[in-house]
């Protein structure tokens, strides 16, 4: 009797999550490191404010695992509406990763290539598997110009 009733909760419980992912309730994202290192922030702004504010992850995000991000303002009235970030990510060296102008929306994917040289990427790839490549700059932070 316990295992029908246990059984009976999960499947309520799993179809509850497709509800929700169906009407647009997702405000998530995700973010797959691949840049060869430990990630130990990722900050994510909206397009050319001044300031990064506070670091997104919470956890070191390992080299090639995927975090899910749950960015507050990503989801509006309509999901398939993109906003524009800028995005700061920091790695176990405390090399730096800036890339601006950056595309997201709801469900988007992100996966952090490995640094060549000063050049940092990242590609996004949206609902509809359309993938976008952004190029930024690295640096240390004591050779950062500004």
């Amino acid at each position: 009797m316990k295992k029908v009733i246990v059984v009976k909760i999960l499947l309520s419980l799993a179809l509850f999550a497709i509800i929700l992912s169906s009407c647009g309730a997702d405000d998530s994202l995700s973010f797959k490191n691949q840049c060869g290192f430990d990630v130990h922030s990722v900050y994510f702004s909206e397009e050319q404010k001044d300031s990064w504010g506070d670091s997104k992850n919470y956890n070191i995000v390992e080299n090639n695992i995927t975090f899910v991000f749950n960015l507050e303002g990503l989801k509006v009235d309509d999901p398939t509406a993109v906003k524009t970030y800028d995005i700061g990510i920091i790695d176990e060296n405390a090399l730096n990763y800036d890339i601006y102008g950056v595309k997201l929306g709801a469900g988007y994917k992100i996966v952090l290539e490995p640094a060549e040289g000063e050049i940092a990427k990242i590609t996004v790839t949206d609902k509809e598997n359309n993938t976008v490549t952004y190029e930024g700059v690295c640096y240390f932070e004591d050779e950062a110009v500004g």
